[in-house]
């Protein structure tokens, strides 16, 4: 099962002139063995292009047309469209978090759930692992948020003493409105 893995733009974006936290992200993802990792920025982020391929990371910024075709231009929106029947999984988690382990990369790596989610503290956190199947959900509905709620029956947490991952990922841009809505609708398709 081929699992891509992709670093989106974190809270604070990248910081071009301190890419120490991003390479070690990279060689930390690169050692639970994803089959790449992908970084997703602009193109006005030539320092941190040239450095990625340099640590063996693909550094991908769509073309201005391309930008302007999508709805919501951020760098998970970008990079999930362009994995889009890539890839059977995505490992997910944004620049801003460099310091996750690489046994927890590969912990949630090994979920065969549709959504993996690490957890410490009962806080879930990244990274975020998502089926290839959820990519058009995801981009539909406008990200990662509601999906865990949506799909509440095919979510594994996993469990972990990582501090690392602590960012409530199901906090920004939740809508307890759009998930009971998706969570409805998935209730009468299958009724």
């Amino acid at each position: 099962m081929r699992t891509d893995a992709l670093i989106i733009e974190g809270a604070n974006g990248f910081d071009p002139c301190d890419i120490q936290p991003m390479n070690r992200q990279v060689k930390t993802m690169q050692l639970a063995k994803p089959y790449r990792v992908m970084i997703v920025g602009y193109e006005s982020m030539p320092p941190i292009s040239k450095k990625c391929t340099r640590f063996g990371a693909d550094f991908m910024h769509p073309d201005i047309k391309a930008s302007a075709r999508l709805k919501n231009v951020d760098s998970l929106t970008r990079g999930l469209t362009y994995l889009r029947g890539k890839c059977d999984r995505v490992l997910i988690a944004p620049a801003s978090f460099p310091f996750i382990t690489t046994a927890t990369y590969r912990q949630v790596m090994d979920s065969n759930a549709e959504i993996a989610v690490a957890e410490c503290d009962g806080k879930r956190g990244w990274p975020v692992l998502i089926s290839g199947s959820l990519i058009d959900e995801t981009l539909e509905v406008g990200g990662l948020a509601a999906l865990p709620d949506a799909h509440a029956d095919s979510v594994e947490i996993v469990k972990t003493d990582d501090v690392d991952t602590v960012t409530d990922v199901s906090v920004k841009n939740f809508s307890v409105r759009l998930a009971r809505t998706m969570a409805a609708a998935r209730t009468c398709s299958h009724s």
